[in-house]
């Protein structure tokens, strides 16, 4: 059992998250330093905890005890999963030793695109097995076995996430309408109180007094909540709007539902010259004495950043460079011991040195200051709000009741007439550096240096660099390298680092985004060759395409389809793609941005573009996506689709040859190696060889390879009461080899991998994904045209040319008669 109440007494400064198990022993408990910003999602599941994080990026972790005798399976979590999260947990699986176990757990993983992170040791005492690990979506983790002393059976793990948390930053806001009338208030009492002849202790305590209530009556809030206040004009205008909202949403009108929307996107615009107007008046006025310029320091200064700097030589009375460390010290020694010797420098001071001045009144009493002279020169003074050293600043004055001055002056004539101040006067916490000193390190001299045309080389290389940068899109290190091919070596020394140069290139470079509907720029609406480029543009989806395109989709009867995740902005989920073949080569045709995968998601993308032809495709291949077949199999029941299965097919099957302890069977004997690729083979026979062809295959094989057939039987074959996890028209492509189309997916899913090396960063914007894409489409639009004269674009390998024949030769030779034989041959031309 686990004490909740002794660990939040040894943890005092964690947040707690419990879920209860299914037994006296299970149970999960998340802990959260506080000060890290964090919620608990709702979760029914017993031994699943799960919570956010509210980083800059949301980030989700979720903590789980898998048992063997739990109430749940795999499928109940994936709810639970989100684009960024980690699943930490006991799922009691060895993924290398636990076969069946680990089979269905890495399915389930590869369904929710979860990777698995495993340490490098074991983590239980009872064997030596790895079933303590993690799996991470949408990003890369860290993680090892901590093998130290416990009192547990498995070995604490230890994790690293890469992720940044939101500064916690405060403001303050002092309540001065309150500190005046407590002022006010307390006059009475000061005025009893006050006296000037024990000047000392009078100041102290009204000094300590003005501190407390300002203290008191400050508040302080988080700045991520703090908003900029806006004119009076514009709150009414939006509340106005708001209010509007909801009376549309009560009478489901849809004429105010349209108002509406045409208000709320004139408040956008007016908020944003508003926050624009503001932010141009806090750019100027930055270096003045105006209080707009404290508030955009103040807010600055939370983004700067300490630099450091390193010394590499010095320069003696001499003008010869010291490079040497034991030199350099020395010559600092002796600079600074003549820098502090002391000076014999003639200083008159200012009162006892200077002749008496004879006045013409000095016989008269200097009269005392007035309250109103006194308050005059007060408020003409530029108030800070910095604190002194007793917590006051002198800001405070502005907000101090009339009353209390009478005090001050008493206490200000006083100090005057007996030229006594109080001892609190001269405490300071800071140092000033206006310091000046009657001495000089040396003297002005005039210029006498050399000319350095070595300098010339690299300003004319920054000015071509800066020229490029602002007229082509050519990548960074491309136009780098370039300037450098003819740049002299003998100025090699004024060169600047990499880093500065490709920073001045980011900055030469603006960027484009969209606009405040969120509408594309009006570049990225067209091709290079000025053809209309999105086909559908809102929120859940992004179609690019043009009309060429989709002629030519049309006119081609076998279609793939495959998305990427990688290079996907934030704001969406895939980047989902329809090709054809023309000749031997894939066309990408139709790309599609998606909010997500499922079903509806992939019927959205194909109905808006079946909406615009009457497409007719004899078949669609697509990756083993659940959502992809769902949907082609709604939007276009007419046709079928077929799954990359061939390489999935194989590598299922080296992996059950390895986990069944075969491996070194299927090196050494030779015709086992040949029956293990004669089940490859029956995805070349007909369907309705299929069953006939394992039978005859199951006949072949040794008793220790039962296992291996029971898998293929469950997965692939089926029995006669049950079919298998894996239907036979989606793995069998025996009528795509006879009709000399593309047995997988493998060249769409390499094309998006170099697609991916393109754009060369995680997540890009809407608008640098757009214009990758446009320049794609620019290329292939010339290889589309290449192909319609004729021209090959692409050359297949001669070894994979002459393999392609031997397996179509096959194909169209079968006989049933021979099926045995058949098999034989296919499976000489297989490689797993």
């Amino acid at each position: 059992m686990m004490d909740i109440s002794l660990c939040e007494k040894a943890f005092s400064n964690y947040k707690f998250f419990y879920q209860k198990g299914e037994n006296r022993n299970g149970g999960v408990l998340v802990l959260v330093k506080n000060g890290i910003h964090v919620n608990r999602v709702d979760c029914k599941l017993p031994n699943v905890c799960v919570i956010d994080i509210n980083a800059e990026d949301e980030l989700r972790i979720l903590g789980i005890y898998a048992s063997d005798s739990r109430s749940w399976s795999w499928d109940n979590i994936s709810p639970l999963i989100s684009n960024r999260c980690v699943v930490y947990g006991d799922f009691n699986v060895d993924l290398e030793h636990d076969t069946n176990k680990a089979e269905i757990l890495l399915n389930w993983a590869d369904e929710n695109s979860l990777a698995p992170y495993t340490p490098n040791l074991p983590t239980s005492l009872r064997s030596n097995r790895i079933i303590d690990y993690a799996f991470a979506r949408g990003m890369n983790i860290d993680i090892q076995t901590h093998a130290s002393n416990t009192t547990s059976d498995h070995f604490p793990i230890l994790s690293v996430i890469s992720t940044n948390i939101k500064q916690n930053v405060l403001g303050a806001n002092v309540r001065w309408k309150v500190f005046a009338l407590f002022s006010e208030y307390a006059y009475a009492f000061w005025e009893k109180r006050w006296n000037v002849r024990n000047i000392d202790g009078t100041y102290d305590e009204y000094i300590k007094f003005l501190s407390l209530p300002t203290a008191r009556c400050t508040i302080t809030f988080p700045l991520d909540r703090y908003r900029v206040a806006l004119p009076t004009e514009l709150r009414s205008f939006m509340s106005y709007v708001r209010a509007l909202s909801f009376r549309a949403l009560r009478t489901k009108s849809s004429e105010l539902k349209m108002e509406v929307c045409c208000l709320r996107k004139i408040a956008k615009t007016e908020l944003k010259s508003f926050l624009s107007r503001q932010l141009s008046i806090a750019l100027r006025l930055r270096n003045t004495s105006s209080p707009i310029s404290v508030s955009f320091w103040a807010r600055t200064k939370r983004f700067l950043k300490p630099s450091s700097s390193t010394l590499h030589a010095f320069v003696d009375s001499s003008e010869q460079i010291i490079r040497e460390p034991g030199k350099m010290c020395e010559l600092a020694a002796e600079f600074y011991e003549d820098f502090f010797k002391k000076n014999e420098v003639v200083r008159p001071h200012p009162y006892t040195d200077t002749p008496l001045i004879e006045f013409d009144n000095e016989d008269e009493n200097i009269p005392e200051v007035t309250l109103n002279e006194l308050i005059e020169t007060i408020h003409a003074k530029r108030k800070k709000k910095s604190l002194d050293a007793h917590g006051i600043s002198n800001f405070m004055f502005n907000f101090l009741a009339p009353s209390n001055w009478s005090l001050l002056l008493q206490l200000y004539n006083q100090s005057f007439q007996k030229a006594t101040l109080p001892v609190a006067w001269k405490d300071t916490p800071r140092c000033h550096t206006n310091l000046s000193m009657d001495a000089f390190l040396s003297l002005p001299t005039s210029h006498c240096h050399a000319p350095q045309p070595d300098c010339v080389p690299a300003i004319k290389l920054k000015n071509e660099i800066k020229a490029r940068a602002a007229t082509t899109d050519e990548s960074t290190s491309t136009i780098i390298h370039s300037a450098l091919c003819t740049y002299p070596l003998s100025a090699a020394g004024q060169l600047p680092k990499n880093e500065s140069l490709m920073l001045m290139i980011r900055r030469q470079r603006t960027t484009e985004t969209v606009d405040a509907n969120g509408r594309l720029p009006e570049k990225l609406r067209k091709t290079y060759h000025d053809e209309d480029f999105i086909m559908h543009d809102d929120k859940k989806l992004i179609i690019f395409t043009t009309k060429t395109n989709l002629s030519t989709l049309k006119q081609n009867k076998h279609w793939f389809a495959d998305g990427t995740f990688k290079v996907c902005p934030d704001d969406y989920y895939q980047l989902f793609t329809l090709h054809a073949m023309m000749t031997n080569a894939i066309i990408p045709l139709v790309y599609g941005l998606l909010i997500g995968k499922s079903a509806d998601d992939y019927n959205l993308f194909f109905e808006k573009v079946l909406k615009q032809d009457n497409f007719q495709p004899e078949s669609i291949m697509t990756d083993f996506e659940a959502g992809t077949i769902k949907s082609v199999k709604d939007m276009l029941p007419i046709f079928y689709t077929k799954v990359r299965c061939l390489f999935r097919f194989s590598q299922a099957a080296w992996r059950q040859v390895q986990s069944k302890g075969l491996t070194t069977k299927y090196k050494e004997d030779e015709v086992f190696r040949l029956n293990v690729k004669q089940l490859i083979a029956l995805a070349f026979v007909p369907l309705d060889q299929i069953i006939i062809g394992f039978d005859l295959i199951c006949d072949l094989f040794d008793d220790d390879a039962d296992d291996l057939l029971e898998y293929f039987e469950k997965t692939r074959i089926g029995t006669g009461r049950k079919k298998p996890q894996f239907d036979h028209k989606l793995w069998n492509i025996h009528d795509r080899v006879v009709a000399t189309v593309l047995r997988s997916n493998n060249s769409v899913e390499g094309w998006h991998n170099a697609f991916a090396s393109r754009v060369a960063i995680s997540h890009p914007t809407i608008v640098k994904l757009g214009e990758k894409i446009r320049r794609k489409q620019s290329k292939f639009e010339v290889d589309i045209a290449k192909i319609l004269q004729g021209h090959n674009i692409k050359t297949k390998k001669a070894c994979y040319r002459k393999l392609d024949e031997r397996i179509t030769r096959l194909a169209n030779s079968f006989d049933p008669t021979q099926l045995d034989q058949f098999l034989k041959s296919m499976a000489a031309n297989i490689t797993l």
